[in-house]
């Protein structure tokens, strides 16, 4: 298992941790009334109650703590319109827990849009498959995708292909503080 204090340490990853900045876009999302079960990209993850779920740009699912997620979006009034264009384009590599809450297009409808903030996080690119212990649960990645590092407790596994099109790299980092 991956833990952030291995990131620091270890030379193999040296050349692989980035500064980057996660694009300015609309997301739709709400915040859960109980505990309740996702499937995202990286597995089934439990939701604890009071936390956000999102969706991403290709309809993919994930959690979000309250207080990094009211830091990190604002509330905007607008609406996706084109809610057929995001739900439904991601196919999940993993089989769905039958615990797992399902959503429809009519439910992500009435979700509220938040625009991300600009902020500048830590990526570090996998070079092998990963598994790594976040404050949800574990994320399983596969070697190219990039473990997003908000802070020393909140990290997570971001899709390679979701990364490349909700982040941008702005410059290479040496080593983690």
């Amino acid at each position: 298992m991956l833990y952030l204090d291995m990131l620091k340490d270890d030379p193999y990853l040296l050349d692989n941790k980035y500064t980057v900045v996660k694009k300015t876009i609309k997301l739709r999302a709400f915040k859960t009334n109980e505990e309740i079960k996702i499937l995202t990209i990286e597995g089934n993850l439990m939701v604890p109650k009071g936390h956000y779920v999102v969706v991403g740009i290709f309809g993919e699912l994930y959690p979000s703590a309250p207080e990094h997620f009211e830091r990190k979006h604002d509330l905007v009034d607008d609406k996706v319109s084109d809610i057929d264009s995001v739900i439904g384009t991601y196919k999940y590599e993993h089989e769905k827990d039958a615990d797992c809450v399902d959503f429809s297009k009519e439910d992500i409808l009435n979700w509220n849009v938040y625009r991300v903030k600009y902020m500048e996080l830590i990526g570090v690119e996998a070079q092998e498959d990963v598994l790594i212990d976040c404050y949800m649960g574990k994320q399983y990645g596969k070697k190219g995708d990039f473990i997003i590092i908000n802070n020393k407790d909140y990290f997570y596994i971001c899709n390679r292909h979701v990364f490349d099109h909700t982040y941008d790299i702005l410059k290479r980092v040496e080593k983690l503080n």
